[in-house]
């Protein structure tokens, strides 16, 4: 028997609603799963956290993070997203 890989996503988000409402119709839909998968959301000013929230309701393992934005820097929120969840650390 073929084993399922296991992976947990990360996705950095800062007002691209209709970007990532495709993206959670498109990963709810899929066949393997991610074991996790944390939205990062910088800041965002657009309908972003109430598409995510709407998908959270039926999948616990999507996972809401919202930091505060930072005004003109566009980013951050990736890059902290990236820093934080790849490092190990829950700084």
């Amino acid at each position: 028997m073929e084993k399922i890989p296991t992976y947990v996503l990360i996705t950095p988000a800062r007002n691209e609603a209709a970007i990532h409402r495709t993206d959670l119709q498109s990963i709810v839909a899929q066949t393997a799963r991610p074991l996790k998968w944390i939205i990062v959301s910088d800041g965002s000013t657009d309908a972003t956290t109430t598409f995510v929230r709407k998908y959270m309701a039926d999948n616990p393992w999507i996972e809401l993070l919202r930091i505060a934005g930072a005004q003109g820097t566009a980013f951050r929120g990736e890059a902290y997203a990236f820093t934080r969840f790849t490092s190990g650390s829950k700084a």
